[in-house]
């Protein structure tokens, strides 16, 4: 098991750009695309993956879309949908960091992100959304 910050360290080597931690919280962004937010709380031995998937919103019919699509276990990779704070739709992934060396989480990451398009093409994304802060 490597630490958090060598497998952050090593991630950032792989994109070709420097990333480390703040409050447990690293979030990489192409542009004004979020990318992937990652997460360790501090008492937890869990990190954990999000990001803010584009969509069409058509009401209450979204949120069943949603719902139906959390349990397409082939769709999602083992991933989930929730609604944030902002009751934005989140792709989201977790692991224990005992599982996790520099290659697996960088692979994993870079998954997480090419599973993230494919799941907004089942959410019939838009191709842009802005970032926020």
């Amino acid at each position: 098991m490597a630490n958090v910050a060598s497998m952050i360290e090593h991630l950032g080597k792989k994109m070709g750009i420097t990333l480390s931690l703040d409050r447990g919280v690293c979030a990489i962004f192409d542009r004004d695309r979020e990318l992937v937010v990652i997460e360790i709380a501090p008492s937890s031995d869990l990190v954990i993956l999000h990001r803010v998937m584009a969509m069409q919103h058509e009401g209450n019919r979204s949120y069943e879309h949603l719902l139906k699509l959390n349990f397409d276990i082939t769709a999602l990779a083992g991933c989930w949908l929730a609604l944030d704070s902002s009751s934005q739709a989140r792709l989201c992934a977790q692991l224990p960091m005992l599982l996790l060396d520099e290659v697996y989480f960088s692979q994993w990451v870079e998954g997480f992100v090419n599973l993230c398009s494919q799941v907004e093409t089942l959410l019939g994304a838009a191709p842009h959304i802005p970032r926020t802060a």
